[in-house]
């Protein structure tokens, strides 16, 4: 009887804890991305949350406004006895130009559609995300275009020297 108790009391504690995410997530992938470069938020509800299509149909969205970044996400939390350990997910959140933004993921629950706007919201997640210009294409310089010249000219030299020979 004792154990039927426990058990029940494990569930109904369960049910009540907000959505949590894993110490290892959430992460950004690329760390560091430069402009134009596609961005994934890999993200984990802990314990009983999962993902769940909210009552318009998403399970995510993602709002920029300036250099402000909002996310939205959308799970479900079930009641169970011991929680299961946190699956990530990838979040696609797109490209960003160069700059530094800040990033903000607010969990919403699935039967509610996303607020029209963050007031009165605290975020699960806040970091800042630093968006890097676009990578240079490296180039020679003077000396590099002299030697590799020249190398060319040997190059040729020496085949011609070969088929005269």
């Amino acid at each position: 009887m004792r154990t039927l108790w426990f058990a029940l009391f494990c569930c109904f504690a369960s049910a009540q804890v907000q959505a949590q995410t894993s110490p290892d997530f959430p992460a950004l992938i690329p760390a560091q991305p430069v402009a134009g470069q596609d961005v994934t938020l890999v993200f984990a509800l802990g314990g009983c949350f999962i993902s769940q299509e909210n009552v318009d149909g998403l399970t995510q969205e993602v709002r920029v406004n300036g250099q402000q970044i909002d996310v939205f996400l959308s799970f479900l939390g079930t009641p169970c006895g011991v929680p299961p350990p946190a699956i990530p997910q990838d979040y696609f959140l797109g490209a960003f130009g160069q700059g530094e933004f800040n990033l903000a993921v607010y969990t919403i629950f699935a039967d509610e559609p996303f607020p029209e706007t963050t007031a009165g919201l605290t975020p699960g997640f806040e970091t800042t995300l630093r968006v890097g210009g676009p990578a240079p294409v490296p180039v020679l310089s003077l000396v590099g275009y002299v030697f590799l010249m020249l190398s060319l000219l040997l190059l040729a030299v020496w085949k011609m020297r070969r088929r005269m020979g």
